[in-house]
């Protein structure tokens, strides 16, 4: 499975969302679960804690630039950063979360190639093509 990313933006995306999943704890202690799954024609990569959860009214606002949640020092452009990037990506961000129990965090990218390449092949022509085929079907 390819998908299309900026890399550098990618890491940031996952760095934040990492961050602010080990944040959502009260405790110096917590778990992060990072999932990866093909479903249907996108690649979802899931990242969630069993933190402190967030409310419905700052989840509604979410993805705009400078909300921030819990955060003494939070600037609010982490998520607008996430959301952001996925859109330019042709991919979106979904959450879901609830008081007490934590929050999921779903990077949801369309998939570009899916299969293996052998070691004579050159990834960069499949991927190149495939892109090709999806900017003239669109």
């Amino acid at each position: 499975m390819i998908i299309y990313a900026d890399a550098t933006e990618l890491n940031a995306v996952f760095s934040n969302l990492i961050n602010n999943a080990k944040e959502a704890y009260t405790d110096e202690i917590g778990v992060v679960h990072m999932m990866c799954e093909i479903i249907d024609d996108t690649c979802v990569i899931s990242i969630r804690d069993f933190g402190r959860g967030i409310p419905q009214q700052i989840l509604d606002k979410i993805g705009n630039e400078e909300i921030t949640h819990n955060k003494v020092n939070g600037e609010g452009i982490g998520l607008f950063h996430a959301y952001n990037s996925l859109r330019s990506w042709g991919g979106r961000v979904e959450i879901e979360s609830a008081i007490g129990k934590g929050t999921t965090v779903r990077l949801i990218f369309p998939y570009i190639l899916r299969g293996s390449f052998s070691s004579d092949s050159n990834p960069h022509t499949s991927i190149s093509e495939s892109l090709h085929e999806r900017q003239q079907a669109e």
